[in-house]
């Protein structure tokens, strides 16, 4: 990220918008009226349709969906502007229906995202993983407070209905061994 780049975080429970404000976020979106005040932010013109349909003409250049749902990437679509890129970070694992009709009309990228691969990184290539540990263990990444949950694996049942109801205030969820 350049310095330049300013960074607009949609969150819906307050523990998503205490760790949005404790990482750094310049501007957190919460509550009603989402359309028109990313659009206030990202100077666009928001419009809402007859069936309560709500666009965008504007909008962010880069969109990250870390939700992955049928709601958040039609959602996401509406909210990159044209010639944008809207990134797949998080999925459902799960049949949906999206309207895509901003690909074709406004040409935004739509890309996946698979998280993990291998990374060119000062000369060599390693993988993600790899990398990751490696700055973590120098001390060049700061997670404090992503990880919220720990579970040991016998109780992984648990941990996964604590990942998925975000009302938990489960950020990231691990399984210890």
């Amino acid at each position: 990220i350049s310095p330049e780049t300013r960074v607009t975080i949609v969150a819906r429970y307050p523990h998503q918008i205490e760790a949005a404000h404790r990482f750094g976020a310049d501007e957190i979106v919460s509550g009603d009226d989402i359309y028109e005040r990313l659009a206030s932010i990202s100077n666009a013109k928001h419009y809402r349709g007859l069936l309560n349909n709500e666009m965008m003409i504007g909008g962010f250049e880069i969109v990250y969906d870390c939700v992955g749902s049928a709601k958040s990437i039609t959602d996401g679509l509406r909210w990159t502007a044209a010639q944008g890129s809207l990134v797949l970070v998080g999925t459902t694992l799960e049949m949906m229906t999206i309207d895509i009709s901003p690909v074709y009309y406004q040409e935004i990228d739509l890309v996946g995202s698979l998280t993990f691969g291998y990374e060119q990184w000062n000369g060599n290539q390693i993988h993600t993983f790899d990398l990751v540990i490696d700055m973590l263990q120098e001390g060049r990444l700061d997670i404090d407070g992503l990880i919220t949950h720990r579970f040991p694996f016998e109780e992984y049942r648990k941990a996964i209905d604590t990942a998925s109801d975000k009302r938990t205030g489960s950020i990231k969820v691990t399984l210890t061994y």
